[in-house]
């Protein structure tokens, strides 16, 4: 009987695909029978020529936000790296595919994973302060240190690409966090155990960027709230950590300092989040063209939701 409900479960579940969710569904499975430069130059292609052809107005968004966060830069400047940076968004979206063969084949390599180390000889767990940068999914090269990593994730808008995304973090061997108390739960008892957890930090909601700041007024539901509220709560250490792609489908993860939140009873949240911030936001600032929210709106949070 319950392996017959489980059958029925998965037949409904295969029935709710819609054509879209097909046809990606099939792209990765030939992307992942391919070489590994060939499916991320696929990838690259892909993207810079479906990138501003097919999502016009988030290639007009990413164009002001370039504009408004480096107008130190040349526009010329800019032009080019609005082109790499749909190149990198393509490649990483038909990495999905792969992300497991990239670590298999020394394509990633890791900097400053001494800091987490440290921090777990210390006993004190530990918060990756996590960006959007090159492909994010490779954090897993972190396991290499005995270490297994605790992401908090947001569903994909999509059944085809939910299925696609979890399906390669099962291959990297990510534990997942639920946007939720649970989760929350599993995050508090994952740091007691010295293990690391992944909270990004730059997330979008509603098409909104969160985080980093910007000079914006912080919103008291981002992750960089979330990340501080749980170092405080945890005595967790935090650390700001992204990927840059360096040539092709070849990566570095840098893991930086610890992001030192002020002694308590010296600070407020605002504070706490204005430290965590100050860690991560010239990172992305120095990398737009590989960061993945720049086509996302920067506006300050509603009046309610500012801190």
């Amino acid at each position: 009987m319950a392996a017959d409900a489980g059958w029925r479960a998965a037949l409904r579940y295969w029935r709710q695909m819609k054509a879209g969710d097909w046809r990606d569904l099939i792209a990765i499975a030939v992307l992942r029978r391919l070489p590994i430069d060939l499916s991320s130059a696929f990838g690259a292609k892909s993207g810079s020529i479906r990138g501003p052809r097919v999502y016009k107005g988030a290639d007009k968004t990413a164009r002001e936000n370039l504009a408004r966060l480096r107008p130190d830069i040349p526009a010329e400047t800019r032009e080019h790296m609005l082109g790499e940076r749909w190149r990198c968004a393509g490649r990483t979206m038909a990495e999905f595919s792969i992300c497991d063969r990239l670590l298999a084949k020394g394509r990633v390599e890791l900097e400053g994973g001494e800091n987490l180390l440290a921090a777990q000889a210390a006993g004190r767990g530990i918060i990756l302060a996590a960006l959007h940068l090159g492909n994010w999914e490779v954090f897993a090269i972190i396991h290499r240190l005995g270490v297994r990593i605790s992401s908090f994730y947001q569903p994909r808008p999509t059944r085809g690409r939910e299925h696609i995304s979890q399906a390669s973090r099962r291959r990297l061997g990510y534990r997942m966090l639920s946007p939720g108390p649970a989760g929350v739960r599993g995050a508090l008892q994952t740091l007691a155990e010295g293990q690391p957890v992944v909270i990004f930090v730059d997330e979008e909601v509603d098409g909104v960027v969160r985080g980093p700041l910007f000079g914006r007024a912080a919103h008291r539901q981002s992750n960089l709230a979330y990340a501080a509220k749980l170092a405080r709560r945890s005595g967790a250490a935090v650390f700001p950590a992204y990927i840059l792609r360096t040539r092709g489908a070849r990566f570095v993860v840098h893991i930086g300092p610890e992001a030192s939140l002020p002694p308590l009873g010296e600070t407020s949240l605002h504070d706490d989040i204005a430290r965590v911030n100050a860690a991560v936001e010239p990172i992305v600032l120095a990398h737009l063209d590989q960061w993945f929210h720049l086509h996302e709106r920067l506006e300050d949070p509603p009046a309610g939701d500012r801190l």
